[in-house]
């Protein structure tokens, strides 16, 4: 009798023979497949993507101005945060000509780094926006 390609039991005799569902190799697929959704799900909840500007701010007599380009003023909003050299303050205000005014830093007369905080968004927030 050859081998058969579907698992069918066509006489009494053959009652006693072990049928075979499935390949232990096609549950170690499954249970990576499993594994891998749950991981990128738990991801996505936990994780943080953050969109941020960086540039030189020019600190003289504890006066902050910050160098950004004109393409990227309309990204600024009261009250995001704003790090230059690891200290933290805000951006307390947007002039006319789109120029922020951030809290003061302590921090001696130069050129210094600083980072903005624009936006944090969790990866699952993208699918809940759109």
């Amino acid at each position: 009798m050859g081998r058969r390609l579907r698992n069918e039991i066509s006489s009494p005799d053959e009652l006693n023979s072990n049928l075979v569902s499935t390949k232990p190799v096609t549950w170690i697929v499954l249970a990576s497949v499993i594994l891998a959704l749950a991981g990128f799900f738990v991801w996505s909840i936990l994780a943080k993507i953050t969109y941020k500007l960086t540039g030189i701010a020019h600190i003289s007599s504890n006066q902050v101005t910050l160098v950004i380009d004109s393409n990227r003023k309309s990204e600024l909003k009261v009250g995001q945060k704003v790090y230059i050299s690891s200290l933290e303050g805000e951006i307390l205000e947007i002039k006319d000509d789109g120029n922020p005014i951030v809290s003061a830093f302590t921090l001696a007369d130069g050129d210094y780094d600083y980072l903005i905080i624009l936006k944090e968004m969790r990866p699952i927030d993208y699918f809940s926006t759109r």
